[in-house]
């Protein structure tokens, strides 16, 4: 796994991912595609992944599990939302803030631009933190 030049990646940055799907089966050009990203993102300054995931697929398929390997190894809490709940964006930014502010994680109002900013991870009815690594 090779990255750029003007990031140094340090041996703890690339164990610490790779223990986090050590014991991952299954769907490796994903999980691939995912610990370069985790990797990057990690070693640079500051720490901040450049994109975001959606996993979908049918039930038991591994999209929680990667969810979840991916805000360990980042540091942030995992928070499920029930996608029935989500009637309206609102809806949406409150159950995050309740959620979050569960793990004692305060998310910043950005103002309203149009759309959804920051980072989010999704999978199937699952979302991390939308803030960016080391912030």
């Amino acid at each position: 796994m090779t990255v750029s030049e003007d990031i140094r990646v340090t041996p703890e940055i690339r164990q610490r991912v790779d223990d986090a799907f050590s014991t991952f089966i299954g769907n490796s050009a994903p999980v691939h595609a995912i610990k370069r990203s985790l990797i990057v993102g990690l070693a640079s300054d500051p720490p901040a992944i450049d994109k975001s995931f959606l996993f979908s697929g049918p039930p038991s398929t591994g999209k929680s599990n990667a969810a979840e390997r991916m805000t360990r190894c980042l540091g942030v809490p995992l928070v499920k939302l029930d996608g029935k709940a989500l009637k309206s964006r609102e809806a949406l930014f409150k159950l995050l803030k309740n959620a979050l502010g569960a793990h004692g994680v305060e998310p910043v109002y950005l103002g309203d631009q149009g759309g959804m900013s920051g980072h989010i991870w999704c999978a199937s009815n699952t979302c991390a933190s939308p803030r960016r690594v080391g912030r």
